[in-house]
């Protein structure tokens, strides 16, 4: 079985009881041509919240599946995000702690660029549509976060 991910989650795959397996370095083979004839991307996002993480970008949906990003924490939430700014605030409860810093978040935001997204789809929390994908690349734009947060004297 291949597995696609970065080098950094490799090293912790025998550890979820993976025996074998063939690795695929998704930083040197970031797309994935599926037997549909569908693309998929991998883009890294180190640092957020871990130093290997990626996100998958399906090119024919135009969907990022996005990992802890843009995850939100809260018991009231919607499968789609209607009101951003009230998401906002339980996306906070989780990226402020967790995200390394506002460096990563941009560094991630940039490399997002020129990339056409219509939903992006945390692992935890609502759906971002296309109305709110805009209001959702500024927030990691501007996030103040971890160590953002820890050392603001820095």
């Amino acid at each position: 079985m291949d597995y696609y991910t970065s080098m950094r989650a490799n090293v912790l795959l025998p550890f979820f009881g993976t025996p074998s397996y063939r690795f695929v370095d998704v930083v040197l083979h970031p797309k994935l041509r599926l037997p549909s004839g569908a693309e998929i991307r991998f883009i890294e996002a180190p640092f957020l919240h871990f130093a290997g993480a990626i996100t998958t970008y399906d090119a024919t949906a135009k969907f990022l599946f996005s990992g802890d990003i843009w995850a939100a924490v809260g018991s009231d939430w919607s499968m789609v995000v209607e009101d951003f700014p009230a998401h906002a605030v339980k996306m906070d409860m989780f990226h402020i702690d967790y995200m390394a810093s506002n460096a990563a978040a941009r560094g991630f935001v940039n490399r997002l660029d020129g990339v056409p997204i219509d939903a992006i789809l945390p692992q935890h929390g609502s759906i971002i549509g296309s109305g709110h994908v805009a209001d959702a690349l500024d927030y990691l734009r501007e996030l103040e976060c971890g160590t953002d947060v820890l050392y603001p004297d820095l």
